[in-house]
Order: C-alpha cells, then sequence, then structure tokens
C-alpha cells in the first residue's frame, strides 16, 4: 500500500454556469405508487440496477428489480440522491467535477416528481483518493490563479502514475472550500466555487462536505439558521449529509458544524459563528444506516476523513485537515498552506 502526502498551497478562479443535479431521462417505466410523489428509476446502459438506496435525507428506500423506487416525502432538503453503488460511477455533465448522483425538488409537495439517475460499470476495488479540505477559496490574495496554475498542475501530476495503471482517483472535498465571511466583499461563494472547479478542469470526481464557512453568513438569525444557511450550498452540490460506495469501501459524509448566529452580530459574520464539534446525532444516526453490513466504514465529516478498522484486511488512517492532524502527521500549518493526501487503497 502506497500513502503519498503532499503539503501544497491551495487558493482559487472564475466562473461558468454549471448543473450539478441528475437531468438524465431514463427509458425505462416507472410509476409512483400509493401516496409517493417522489419516483424514478437508476439504470447502467439501459438495464435497472436493484437494491441502490435512494433518499431525501430522511427516508430511504432501495430501488427493485426494475431499477425502480418511490416514497412520500415531505421534500424539507429540497433534493433527492443515491448512494452510489459500488463498481459504479455516477455519470457526469461534461467537465462538471460533481457526480450527478442528486437532484433538485423543485415542486410543492402535492406534485409528483420523477427523477432518475444513469450509471456506469467501472472496476474500482482499488482505487485513489485525493482527500483536501479548508482552502477557503475567496477570490483574494491571487488564490484563483494560484488554485488553477499552481495547485491543479501538480495534482495532475502527482496523479499520473495512477491514471497511466488504470486506477480511478477520486477527491473528497472535506468543507470551508470557501470563506463566508469575504462572500459578499469579493464576490466568490460556495456556488462560484463548483463553477471554478468546472472551468479549470479540475481532474477527478469530486465528492463535497458542506464546512462551517460555506454557510451564507447573510442569513437572518431564528430557529432555521442553520438549516437556511446551507441553501446554496445544497443548490450548488447537493445534499448535506450523504453517503457512496466505492469498490468495497463505503463512505459517508457529514455535516458536522452547528451555524448559530447570534442577535447583535453583524450580518456577514452569521455562519462564522459556529458552534464547531457539535454532532448531530439524528443525522448520525440515519447516515449510519447506509453503512450497516459494509467491511469498511469512513466517516468523512467536516474539515476530517479517517477509515475505521472493521478487519485485518481494513487499515486506518486520519489525514485530517485539522491543526491536530496536520502534527500527527508531522507537518505544522505556519504559513497558511493547506495539506493534500492521496492515498491508493488497494
Amino acid at each position: 500500500m502506497r500513502k503519498i502526502i503532499l503539503l501544497l498551497t491551495v487558493s482559487a478562479l472564475s466562473y461558468i454556469t454549471t448543473s450539478a443535479q441528475s437531468t438524465f431521462t431514463s427509458s425505462l417505466a416507472a410509476k409512483a405508487k400509493g401516496d409517493a410523489n417522489i419516483y424514478g428509476v437508476v439504470e447502467c446502459d439501459g438495464k435497472p440496477v436493484e437494491g441502490v438506496a435512494v433518499s431525501d435525507g430522511y427516508k430511504i428506500v432501495l430501488t427493485d428489480r426494475k431499477g425502480q423506487y418511490c416514497f412520500h416525502s415531505e421534500k424539507r432538503n429540497g433534493n433527492v440522491f443515491i448512494s452510489i453503488p459500488g463498481g459504479y460511477e455516477a455519470l457526469r455533465n461534461g467537465n462538471d467535477v460533481v457526480p450527478q448522483f442528486w437532484a433538485e425538488l423543485s415542486s410543492d409537495i402535492e406534485e409528483i416528481e420523477r427523477h432518475d439517475f444513469a450509471l456506469k460499470a467501472v472496476d474500482n476495488d482499488r482505487h485513489v483518493i485525493v482527500a483536501l479540505a479548508d482552502i477557503h477559496i475567496a477570490n483574494h490574495h491571487n488564490d484563483l490563479p494560484s488554485f488553477r496554475d499552481v495547485f491543479v498542475p501538480k495534482l495532475n501530476k502527482e496523479l499520473e502514475p495512477y491514471r497511466n495503471a488504470g486506477i480511478p482517483v477520486y477527491s473528497f472535498c472535506l468543507g470551508d472550500s470557501t470563506h463566508e465571511l469575504y462572500w459578499y466583499d469579493y464576490l466568490y461563494d460556495i456556488g462560484d466555487f463548483r463553477n471554478t472547479l468546472a472551468e479549470i478542469k479540475y481532474p477527478t470526481p469530486l465528492f463535497n462536505t458542506l464546512g462551517n464557512h460555506d454557510h451564507d453568513g447573510a442569513t437572518p438569525c431564528d430557529e432555521n439558521t442553520d438549516f437556511n444557511s446551507a441553501a446554496k450550498y445544497r443548490k450548488a452540490f447537493g445534499p448535506t449529509y450523504y453517503s457512496v460506495n466505492i469498490g468495497k469501501a463505503h463512505f459517508y459524509y457529514q455535516h458536522k458544524a452547528v451555524s448559530d448566529r447570534k442577535s447583535g452580530n453583524s450580518l456577514m459574520d452569521g455562519a462564522r459563528i459556529a458552534v464547531q464539534n457539535i454532532r448531530n446525532k439524528g443525522v448520525r444516526q440515519e447516515i449510519r444506516q447506509f453503512t450497516d453490513g459494509r467491511c469498511r466504514k469512513a466517516p468523512c465529516e467536516s474539515h476530517s476523513y479517517r477509515t475505521s478498522v472493521i478487519s485485518s484486511s481494513s487499515f486506518e488512517t486520519l489525514p485530517s485537515s485539522a491543526l491536530d492532524g496536520w502534527t500527527m502527521e508531522g507537518y505544522f500549518c505556519i504559513d497558511g498552506t493547506h495539506p493534500l493526501h492521496v492515498k491508493d487503497y488497494q
């Protein structure tokens, strides 16, 4: 097993319009049953895929032998998504790096919506994970050109041996892709980061995690501040907690920082006043439903990534972007750079 740890300066670029959600329409038949207001098909090359988990963030159902799913949703999160099964990848649209594993729910709760998902078969039992976090792109201090002209070429060079060997590579961005304190000063928010990834042709599929600095700091203070301040994130990247299977490994992503804007603070400081390390036990319990019976469970939380030792064939690593992660790996961040971890899973 080969482990490569790099220390690179990560910064950011400019923008085009991308669409995160699945816009695929299957030719396979599907219908809503009972009181279901969401339904659809999961397919691969025109054939149904059975046993795929589909969720709205509250309910989880599995596709049947015809690849169909349906259920009733309150549509609170505004999206429906699949847990990509091992041996598959979700399709992507052009240069868009985000796999189309989710779709936006755009109709009222009374209306029935159909959302289909397309997969392609991939041998990804052996794969490479690029873990990066806290890049805080803000369209400031030359960070966009640095991301495009320094970081991405270095990453491409690092990944070249894996590409030549035909080993699939995936990126996990573990939170704080942007910095909400500067969203309105430098006109660059989480949606712009999504566009940047497409414009610079970021080299791998990317799964993102919501960090405390990816909340909208201009969100008014009330009991729904945490949820409402993540609206722009959900529009750009979809669900704030979800899971994906890559080969025989099962990864789940969760948001663990709660935005708690206090009255009396300036409007732009809303999400900056985040209560760190507050874990939503309800979310953790729901997301763990995806992991039951899996050989490997790998939580991908805001700012951290780790794998749990489940058996003698599994391993444990903590390439965290938090300061303790830097020191654990023998690095100490003194110049504003952030560690990039590349790990070859065999």
